[in-house]
């Protein structure tokens, strides 16, 4: 399969020029199925074994507007001839946008829907408000837009109406995977006390709540560790953060890879996150297939967990207090090896690349089919 990967975030894996989950899965879908990577600024042939297309379009900041999608618009067609698919990993409702005008020239695309952002922002993007328009018409869509958790859907289909009126095969979701390659087996012990976090400098991740939530732990009696990942961590921004939970006791990284970090976790009673927002939580669901179960702490809003670590005993959500965040640790402190090990094995299933891999062939065929067809753009 002849696949163009389209993701104007992506840098590298690990390094100071890091980013999150999303890029991840963009680097994970190339080399899936042996596809190319279009990205922006990163200084190299290939990442990982997969072949680079430049793009001019350059990464896709905040405020970018129209000028920015008719680049890559442009750049992907003076491709599109070379392959048989686009796959767009949409982290931003521009993507999502320029997904559409792809699709407008014939070219076979699929759309793969990441950030959480766009379900509080859909009514003012003009891409979301053609899609809306397009599933209340009953169009069918021959663009497939895919998801990467039900969680993610149901939400969509909660705020919006119209969006729970589409068609069934033209939105589904997909978890995208963890990535084994670097993933420790569960360990053959656990401490009965440690808490482990990984966050980085995004307000978005609230880390200022995890901070208060490690240094409550750790008056606790639990020995609490934090690392602030190279994922755009600034440890300048987190200063009083970090001065705060040293003076607690906290033991505080930085600049760590996350690969390092995942070793670093093993063994760990649990993990805690404060996140306002979680489409997929690459980490978390990383440390589960560890043995590693994570506490989050809610906001309103229902996180992929609920989908993925809860239903196997990997994890809990509670309020945003310190007391409930400490009765929760204390239940996990006694979680028995068996029933981590357990949890480990389905969350490596539910995140497993074959099951990826053929969620993301039948998107592909799908879109490829439907242009065969003459079917319909958004």
């Amino acid at each position: 399969m002849r696949l163009l990967v389209v993701d104007m975030f992506t840098k590298r894996r690990d390094g100071p020029d890091a980013i999150g989950g999303a890029e991840l899965c963009a680097i994970e879908v190339a080399k899936a199925v042996g596809g190319s990577l279009m990205t922006p600024e990163v200084d190299a042939d290939e990442i990982e074994g997969v072949p680079l297309v430049k793009s001019r379009a350059g990464l896709r900041r905040s405020g970018a507007g129209r000028d920015w999608a008719d680049t890559l618009v442009r750049e992907v067609r003076s491709v599109a001839a070379d392959f048989d698919c686009v796959f767009v990993n949409s982290s931003s409702a521009q993507q999502t946008n320029a997904a559409r005008r792809i699709a407008e020239y014939g070219i076979p695309v699929v759309n793969y829907v990441h950030n959480g952002f766009m379900l509080y922002s859909f009514p003012t993007f003009s891409c979301v408000r053609a899609l809306v328009k397009a599933s209340a018409a009953g169009v069918i869509n021959a663009t497939p837009t895919r998801w990467n958790s039900d969680q993610m859907l149901k939400m969509a289909q909660k705020k919006h109406d119209q969006i729970g009126a589409v068609p069934p095969d033209t939105f589904k979701s997909f978890f995208m995977p963890v990535s084994l390659d670097y993933v420790p087996e569960p360990a053959r012990e656990y401490s009965k006390n440690r808490v482990f976090a990984m966050t980085r400098h995004d307000e978005g991740k609230k880390p200022r709540n995890l901070a208060k939530q490690l240094v409550a732990l750790r008056a606790a009696g639990f020995e609490a560790e934090c690392h602030l990942l190279t994922s755009g961590s600034d440890p300048d921004a987190l200063r009083a953060d970090i001065a705060m939970m040293e003076d607690a006791g906290v033991t505080v990284r930085c600049d760590l890879p996350q690969s390092v970090s995942l070793r670093a976790a093993e063994g760990a009673t649990l993990s805690i996150t404060t996140s306002r927002y979680e489409n997929v939580a690459v980490c978390q669901h990383e440390m589960a297939a560890m043995g590693i179960p994570t506490i989050w702490t809610t906001y309103g809003d229902e996180f992929v967990f609920v989908e993925t670590l809860q239903p196997v005993g990997m994890g809990v959500g509670v309020d945003n207090d310190p007391e409930a965040v400490v009765e929760a640790a204390r239940k996990f402190s006694s979680m028995p090896i068996a029933d981590r090990i357990s949890g480990a094995i389905e969350i490596r299933r539910l995140f497993s690349k074959e099951s990826f891999v053929e969620g993301i062939i039948r998107s592909v065929e799908m879109a490829i089919s439907s242009r065969k067809s003459g079917g319909l753009d958004w």
